[in-house]
């Protein structure tokens, strides 16, 4: 397969011709990933990628989901870096309740085979706190970044004000900080999320997964913040804690390291960190446990974050919506 671009271009017009919409977005997604996106064969690449979208618009408005998954799913296979195929074919499973299905969503052979396992990780406890280096190799991390778009409109489950009031969005001077879906590399993250809690996280803390939350990144610009909390529990008023949300394990995977600040904090261990990318960290959700986020400086931070149940918890609150079985996205 070419990847000079022009030769590219010429490809995946052939292909075209040919009826292989499929083969040409291969040409150009090489050629982009080789070459970087030239003028014509992103404007090519563009086309196809947007004839696709209508094509599965147009199916859902008439009510026909089967064209529409079809849709979906060649978008992704002429552009696996194209965020917005992902969160359209995984709304279209949610819409159906098919959520063991959304392991398939992330699974395109473009990105799959970008990112490898083969690493040598370090383990080191803390006071409680686990920190896996070499959770995945920093190419996998930056990879990762690609695609990612904060959304201001994507909320993957309810969140509570530090009093433990339902809101619908975040308050800034407790948290300030933008998310970004990860549906378009959602088989690889949670797949190394499974991977690393049974590997690393289950034997240690003797936790076994019921479930874990549809995990999102967290972007925190110039500014960004998160105030101390605790992820499952607000303080009662009363001078102890109650728990808000069904939260055992806190999981983050650090993407990053072009920021100043930012640096994470474990109050009542007196730690703070700056992992580099890479770089998973993982504790116990509890008040024990309670950490914030220093102001970030410079830059941008980015973050994958997710929330563990434990078997055999109480469930206080209901499972959320988004969320992912343990089984659902077996590690590779």
């Amino acid at each position: 397969m070419t990847a000079d671009p022009q030769q590219a271009v010429a490809a995946a017009e052939a292909a075209i011709a040919a009826g292989n919409p499929v083969a040409a977005g291969q040409h150009l997604v090489h050629s982009i990933t080789t070459h970087g996106p030239t003028a014509a064969v992103y404007e090519l690449l563009t086309a196809l990628v947007v004839g696709a979208h209508r094509e599965g618009d147009e199916a859902l408005a008439a009510g026909d989901t089967i064209t529409a998954e079809a849709a979906f799913r060649r978008a992704i296979a002429f552009h696996p870096y194209d965020p917005q195929a992902y969160r359209d074919l995984a709304a279209l499973y949610f819409r159906q309740d098919r959520h063991f299905e959304l392991g398939s969503i992330g699974e395109s052979p473009y990105t799959a085979s970008r990112y490898s396992f083969d690493m040598e990780r370090t383990v080191v406890i803390e006071q409680g706190i686990m920190i896996i280096k070499n959770a995945i190799s920093a190419d996998a991390a930056a990879r990762l970044c690609v695609g990612l778009t904060a959304n201001p409109d994507f909320l993957p489950t309810t969140f509570l004000s530090a009093s433990g009031e339902k809101t619908d969005g975040v308050n800034e001077q407790e948290r300030r900080a933008q998310m970004a879906e990860l549906f378009h590399v959602a088989g690889f993250v949670n797949g190394t999320i499974h991977r690393l809690l049974e590997e690393f996280a289950e034997p240690f803390y003797h936790l076994e997964p019921e479930y874990w939350e549809w995990p999102v990144c967290l972007h925190y610009e110039k500014d960004g913040h998160y105030i101390s909390h605790a992820d499952s529990e607000h303080p009662d008023g009363m001078g102890g804690w109650r728990r808000a949300h069904d939260r055992d394990l806190s999981f983050l995977l650090y993407l990053n390291d072009e920021f100043e600040g930012g640096e994470l904090v474990f109050v009542n261990q007196g730690l703070q960190f700056r992992p580099s990318p890479g770089t998973a960290v993982i504790f116990p959700s509890d008040h024990r446990f309670v950490h914030g986020v220093l102001s970030v400086r410079s830059g941008m931070r980015q973050t994958i974050v997710t929330w563990m149940k434990a078997e055999g918890t109480p469930l206080n609150t209901g499972s959320p919506l988004l969320r992912v079985p343990r089984f659902a996205f077996p590690p590779r």
